[in-house]
């Protein structure tokens, strides 16, 4: 685990992505970790099932 996962900070990470014309290149993407309270809500947005 790196010191700003530690932290709750964001982390930057890079992936291997191919374009359309098949040419490949790395880009950057910038992740924030859930929050408790943000993981908990997440189940309460879907639909409820009628009885």
């Amino acid at each position: 685990m790196t010191d700003s996962q530690m932290t709750g900070g964001p982390t930057r990470s890079w992936v291997m992505v191919t374009d359309a014309d098949g040419r490949s290149h790395l880009e950057s993407r910038w992740t924030t970790p859930e929050t408790a309270s943000a993981a908990a809500a997440a189940p309460a947005a879907q639909p409820a099932q009628a009885a």
